[in-house]
């Protein structure tokens, strides 16, 4: 997994290199602008296009400088670079990088008051106002010049943050934020890139290695964590000779109900394409033909049988939620698999049901997955403001509780029973349609059955799901969740091989 950093443990990583390296300050701000150039340079290879370059009074506006250079050597000729110190605090570092750029003949121009804003549409901006560790609103002239900005018409490129945007905390929507069309972040991205509430700040991100110690990166202790591909290579279990179907488990789903049979096919056909050795369905019985039609090879068994502990005890995992209704039998059911002793996920109705009765919440047994989306999770445990105190309160919960919480999103996060926080990057937009949780709901079920760990099922079948949609989304603008789940089986052999 790699390690998200905090901005003082970014600025730790930054020293770290600096002193292993024997190079200077200045040094490693000339490496970071070289990397946002080759990048930039890819995103925007017209050097004929307008550049204009916004620059604060710290390292980041440092950085601006340099990359303004930097683009003239490349061949970029309309280049403007805009000074903005409306407060006169520039820094050390911007005082030395400026008095090398005055040497290149550039169009630099500065703003004393905001009045000596000259913005043109079209071309592009670069914005290297402020970068990570803001944590109070800008206001004044700062926040006016943020809104001109963002009125311009131009394409907006920020250098590791945008402006007004905390690399980490509460996002507050009511800040002044500039709205990047693209923000090129070095060496990590910022860890509320992938809270909802950034969408305001940026469209898409990109990454500029700028030779950080990776060593001493992975060995900071944080709490948020990216999957990477490498991590599920390492977790995927290969099939091995002479394994047979009661090698990966016997997986439960008790899910859909007379007018919602398609989420309990989708979260079967999830589950089977995820490889659970043997898949069985309790539907209701007006499920059965559509059941037998569209999936032969999941078994059957009616709800009513399951009755006690002793119905359940020849799965290997059991799943329950998807379609399932809201109803005074499926809180019995939920009653039921909480005492059942076996590895369990719920999801959708049957959050429904801890939601309307708490006591059972408390109930919920250790290694428990529990999938809610946004309107679920607060269903469970209250109203919250922000993504980032959702993500508090789900770390509380699941070190309290020993189980694990898959709280959905573009960039879904697996809280796990340590509390910490594994943000899911695969997946994209053409996958907002209806299903697609009954089909994450059947991939996580499966991996449960076939012995992975609680952490590790949600972990890889958030990556698998995500993964999935994107191979679709190569040449298509949406996806429906029925073919998201026949594309697993290809994703699973490309992490296998």
């Amino acid at each position: 997994m790699q390690q998200l950093l905090t901005t003082e443990q970014m600025r730790a990583a930054d020293q770290h290199t600096i002193r292993r390296e024997q190079i200077t300050e200045n040094d490693l701000i000339d490496r970071a602008a070289g990397a946002f150039v080759r990048l930039f340079a890819v995103e925007y290879p017209d050097h004929n296009i307008p550049v204009d370059v916004y620059c604060g009074p710290g390292n980041n506006g440092a950085d601006g400088l340099v990359i303004a250079g930097l683009l003239q050597q490349m061949g970029y000729q309309r280049l403007t670079i805009y000074l903005c110190d409306f407060a006169g605090k520039a820094g050390a570092a911007f005082l030395v990088k400026l008095e090398w750029l005055r040497k290149k003949q550039l169009n630099i121009r500065s703003l004393d008051t905001i009045a000596d804003v000259k913005t043109a549409s079209g071309g592009v901006i670069i914005e290297a106002l402020f970068g990570s560790g803001l944590n109070k609103p800008l206001d004044g002239e700062w926040s006016e010049l943020i809104r001109l900005i963002n009125q311009s018409g131009a394409h907006i490129v920020s250098v590791d943050i945008p402006a007004g945007l905390p690399s980490e905390g509460v996002i507050n929507p009511d800040w002044s934020v500039i709205e990047a069309e693209l923000v090129i972040s070095f060496q990590r991205p910022k860890i509320n890139f992938f809270f909802p509430e950034s969408a305001a700040a940026l469209s898409r991100f990109i990454i500029a290695d700028i030779g950080l110690d990776e060593v001493f990166i992975q060995q900071q202790q944080g709490v948020f964590h990216l999957v990477t591909k490498n991590d599920l290579i390492q977790i995927i279990k290969p099939r091995k000779r002479f394994s047979h179907k009661g090698t990966y488990g016997h997986a439960l789903i008790i899910a859909g109900h007379e007018d919602t049979m398609g989420a309990a096919l989708l979260a079967s056909s999830a589950c089977l394409y995820s490889g659970a050795g043997l898949t069985t369905a309790a539907i209701p019985s007006s499920g059965l033909t559509a059941l037998n039609t569209a999936l032969p090879e999941v078994m059957y068994v009616p709800a009513q049988r399951l009755t006690d502990n002793a119905s359940l005890q020849s799965y290997s995992a059991i799943g329950a939620g998807p379609g399932l209704g809201k109803s005074t039998d499926t809180l019995e059911i939920v009653r039921l698999l909480l005492s059942a002793g076996k590895p369990l996920l719920l999801d959708a109705d049957a959050l429904n049901c801890l939601a309307q009765e708490k006591t059972l919440l408390e109930q919920v047994p250790a290694g428990t997955i529990l999938t809610p989306h946004m309107k679920e999770f607060d269903s469970l445990f209250g109203k919250h403001a922000s993504w980032w105190e959702r993500i508090e309160t789900a770390r509380i919960w699941t070190k309290r509780k020993q189980s694990v919480i898959v709280l959905k999103n573009q960039y879904t996060f697996t809280i796990d029973e340590h509390g910490m926080v594994f943000i899911n990057p695969t997946g994209n937009p053409g996958m907002a349609q209806g299903g697609m949780g009954d089909v994450l709901s059947g991939i996580i079920l499966a991996l449960l059955a076939q012995g992975y760990l609680p952490a590790e099922a949600a972990i890889t079948g958030c990556y698998i799901h995500g993964k999935s949609g994107d191979k679709l989304a190569t040449n298509q603008a949406t996806i429906r969740a029925s073919e998201l789940a026949a594309g697993i089986p290809q994703v699973l052999f490309e992490l296998a091989k």
